[in-house]
């Protein structure tokens, strides 16, 4: 019947009516800086394929397509998505590293480089730009480069509610109000979210409000506010299992995960003002930006009540200057941004019972000696220059600087570990592209980034003291890529190929000790990724896109020295854990003119290693199938059907998750302790949503 069914749509995809071409239109952009975009590896997705069909539960929905951009969803709420951009990012064991992250101009990624996704409302989201690789020189903090999502405002008044129910107790209700009036336009989002999960302990209550406001002052004046709220009052952690878990019962969760209430009670308000002065001469762009978050946060051994405000500025000019047929564009800017965290961290003794509703967990915490109580502080300035040289819209040169200036500062007010750490770093980068004609383009670039290690990776100690580890230090990149992009007239499509190599210094890898479920972090010595990424999207016909994308990644060590049992060990060659070496994405939609519409979305990820050490640990009689994460391949099916009435739009719509059901594991936690590496994804799943436009 499955096996029907995916003919029957397939088929359907491809009967389409001849007689209308469809043309790739160009796209304005506007959050990304503009220079980049022509010398490095970018990508931009529009409402339709953020939206179609889909929950806007995880970015693996909508981003999955793109090569090099690898969405591990743990299907753990308490973690979120695991984002790596060419394998950077993939060692996170909490939150999003490596990548700078922005939501209508205002960066979600905080100073340390950290970037927490679940207060994202991709419901609003109207466009998501991705810029590949080190991106320093521009962004700062982001190793991986940059994800830029930009909220829709209509220009007709639009209300849209949603509801979408489906397995494993999925409750989604939405509501979207916006539109326009003269010199203004608004946008009020909220979403509420439960959800059971497919594994015991997963449950999530979330509520979002998201709001936008702009208006045009002047011709040459513009100002942009932005308010988000985020509140969950529970995101259970299910953890990681070993492979004799998962074999046998993949929804499980260990007992001592349940008694120890794994999970986080969070609420976040995060609010900015973007204000843009555009001259003839020249444009101006100024954002101040401010976030309060609390968090409360049991993980297995201890409790972390986290307290944190963090903000900043973020400054930039913009000028053209022509020479004959040519010009120069001139940027220059700076970002000043501060992090405070009040940490307070205590033994936990667990929960005196396991009956406890998800709600009530967190008010009968058992909490034993305290371990921590510091105020943590990071300070980053930022100044940057670009030069942008374009010779007849033909050929262009880029010289691009930045110096980045890191204070990280702790006051211990429980032990004697108060300090301070300064990390610094000059981030050049330089590029050329040539676009011999309309319809491609090539481009060759050099680009440094680096990451610091985050305030959670400075204070997590093995030897539990307070204060900031001495020994960690930030990660360096050193990246060159050649890419070309081709627009085929005879068949609407456009064609994009990126390969690249990447040296890293000091990686920061994570690790686990003996007797503890604390993730630690150190430096490694060197490593290398080479990689080749490609893309080809077709549209060949009206309503009717398909695209076909792969990436390959060869990530290993050049140089690591790990110690482990008090025996040293040199993992030169071996594979970074966590990162498949293949990964192939395509996607086939397809929409009648009477409504009727269908996707089919494939995946196929290769296997990876699940540890440093490639395979069975020394002294451990374990076989090697219990450390290497199987390869998997799954279809995801979307179809509805939207009514057309003067006022109102309504839409029906249907969507399986995994149709084969397919036994794989979403994500791994490297190098855990007690071969507890896997976390499982779910089987076959289905939901039904219906959404309305009232105009």
């Amino acid at each position: 019947m499955i096996k029907l069914l995916v003919i029957f749509l397939l088929l359907n995809n491809l009967i389409v009516a001849q007689d209308s071409i469809y043309t790739l239109q160009p796209v304005e952009i506007t959050a990304i800086r503009t220079g980049l975009t022509n010398f490095q590896s970018y990508y931009l997705l529009d409402s339709s394929e953020i939206h179609k069909g889909e929950i806007n539960l995880s970015f693996e929905e909508s981003l999955t397509k793109i090569p090099g951009l690898i969405i591990s969803d743990r299907n753990n709420p308490s973690l979120g998505d695991k984002i790596s951009i060419r394998g950077i990012g993939s060692r996170s064991s909490f939150g999003i590293r490596g990548i700078k992250i922005l939501v209508d101009n205002i960066p979600l990624t905080i100073p340390d480089g950290q970037s927490q996704t679940n207060n994202i409302d991709l419901f609003s989201a109207g466009r998501i730009e991705i810029l590949k690789g080190p991106s320093s020189s521009q962004y700062g903090n982001a190793a991986g480069g940059v994800i830029s999502i930009q909220s829709e405002i209509p220009s007709e008044i639009k209300i849209n509610p949603s509801v979408i129910i489906g397995e494993d107790e999925l409750r989604k209700y939405s509501l979207k109000m916006s539109g326009s009036s003269n010199t203004q336009s608004y946008l009020v989002s909220f979403n509420n979210l439960n959800y059971t999960g497919f594994r015991e302990h997963s449950e999530r209550n979330i509520y979002q409000l998201n709001t936008i406001y702009k208006n045009s002052l002047s011709e040459k004046l513009r100002l942009t506010a932005v308010i988000n709220y985020f509140n969950s009052p529970y995101l259970l952690n299910p953890s990681s299992l070993n492979k004799a878990s998962i074999d046998t019962n993949r929804n499980s969760v260990r007992d001592f995960v349940k008694q120890q209430g794994a999970g986080e009670k969070a609420n976040q308000l995060q609010g900015g003002i973007t204000i843009n002065l555009l001259n003839d001469d020249f444009n101006f762009e100024t954002t101040i930006y401010l976030l309060s978050r609390n968090l409360l946060n049991p993980i297995p051994g201890r409790i972390i009540d986290l307290k944190r405000t963090s903000g900043g500025i973020r400054s930039i000019v913009k000028a053209v200057f022509p020479v004959d047929k040519s010009e120069i564009n001139i940027s220059a800017g700076v970002d000043v941004e501060f992090q405070s965290d009040m940490r307070k961290e205590f033994e936990n003794n667990g929960l005196i019972n396991l009956n406890f509703e998800p709600d009530e967990i967190f008010d009968n915490l058992n909490y034993g000696n305290k371990l921590i109580d510091q105020k943590e502080y990071v300070l980053g300035i930022g100044p940057f220059l670009s030069a942008e040289f374009l010779l007849n819209n033909t050929l262009g040169f880029l010289a691009s600087l930045r110096y980045d200036s890191y204070l990280f500062k702790v006051d211990d007010f429980y032990t004697v570990n108060s300090g301070k750490r300064r990390m610094n770093q000059l981030s050049p980068a330089t590029g050329i592209f040539f676009k011999p004609n309309l319809y491609s383009k090539y481009f060759l670039n050099y680009s440094t980034s680096f990451q610091t290690p985050t305030t959670s990776e400075l204070s997590n100690r093995p030897n539990q003291q307070g204060g900031f580890n001495p020994d960690l230090n930030p990660e360096r990149i050193y990246q060159m890529e050649f890419g070309t992009e081709y627009f085929l007239r005879e068949i609407n499509a456009i064609f994009s190929a990126a390969l690249y190599f990447m040296d890293f210094s000091d990686l920061l890898i994570p690790y686990q000790i003996s007797g503890s479920e604390e993730i630690f972090f150190r430096n490694a010595g060197e490593a290398r990724n080479q990689g080749i990424e490609v893309m080809i999207e077709i549209n060949p016909f009206k309503n009717f896109r398909t695209s076909f994308s792969y990436t390959f990644m060869n990530f290993v060590y050049k140089k690591y020295m790990v110690e482990f049992n008090g025996v040293e060990y040199s993992l030169e060659k071996n594979k970074m854990p966590g990162i498949p070496k293949q990964i192939f994405a395509a996607q086939i939609y397809y929409e009648s003119n009477f409504g009727i519409w269908s996707k089919i979305k494939f995946l196929f990820a290769d296997e990876y290693f699940t540890n440093d050490f490639n395979g069975t640990l020394p002294g451990s009689q374990s076989p090697e199938s219990n450390f290497l994460n199987e390869s998997y391949f799954k279809i995801d099916l979307r179809f509805g059907y939207k009514f057309e009435f003067n006022l109102l739009q309504p839409e029906l719509f249907f969507g399986i998750n995994n149709l084969l059901n397919g036994k794989y594991n979403g994500s791994i936690v490297p190098n855990a302790v007690g071969e507890r590496y896997f976390e499982p994804a779910p089987g076959r799943t289905w939901y039904l949503g219906m959404q309305c436009e009232i105009f």
